[in-house]
């Protein structure tokens, strides 16, 4: 969330892909943010 938050967009998708891959429920509420942060990227926004 960081990397993009600062612009990184490469490095955001591949941090947040990587962070589901491992553990898709990491936590409830990250877990879902992460998921729409990740779409929002994929989308180009």
């Amino acid at each position: 969330m960081i990397e993009r938050a600062v612009g990184d967009h490469r490095a955001a998708r591949a941090s947040l892909t990587a962070a589901l891959r491992l553990n898709p429920g990491f936590s409830p509420l990250g877990a879902r943010e992460a998921k729409a942060a990740l779409k929002d990227l994929e989308a180009g926004r």
